[in-house]
């Protein structure tokens, strides 16, 4: 009979998988919420002197993805724009295809966003979790 929660061992630290809310062995605090998105320390609610952390994988992967999607967003938009302003007064003709320019920026921030956050995610997920906790 097969064990349900495998431990793995990671840089000498057991890891025991229970589920898609993965964990180290140091618990979170009875009492632990995720903290809110869009950051840690946000000051409109923020408790003085009180750190929030991120104890589970899925929460540090899924903090990392929107902040990626955000940053790359935002810049590749920014670009698009810049290129879509680069046709003006090219006539007519330039103008037939320039509408793909944004779909085709945004298509590929949206892509690269996805791979570069949840390698980032993943990979410093287990960095952070064998330290004590993930503060943002």
């Amino acid at each position: 009979m097969s064990d349900p929660n495998p431990s793995i061992e990671f840089a000498g630290q057991p890891l025991t998988i229970y589920s898609p809310r993965t964990r180290i062995s140091d618990p979170a605090p009875l009492d632990y919420e995720t903290p809110p998105f869009p950051s840690l320390y946000w000051p409109l609610d923020a408790r003085p002197g009180v750190a929030s952390y991120l104890y589970y994988v899925r929460d540090i992967w899924r903090f990392t993805l929107i902040w990626t999607l955000i940053f790359y967003a935002a810049f590749h938009i920014a670009t698009a724009a810049l290129a879509v302003c680069m046709q003006v007064g090219k006539g007519k003709k330039a103008f037939r295809w320039v509408w793909s320019i944004p779909i085709a920026y945004a298509a590929i921030a949206g892509i690269e966003a996805v791979l570069a956050g949840s390698i980032v995610g993943l990979m410093y997920a287990p960095l952070e979790l064998l330290s004590g906790a993930c503060s943002g």
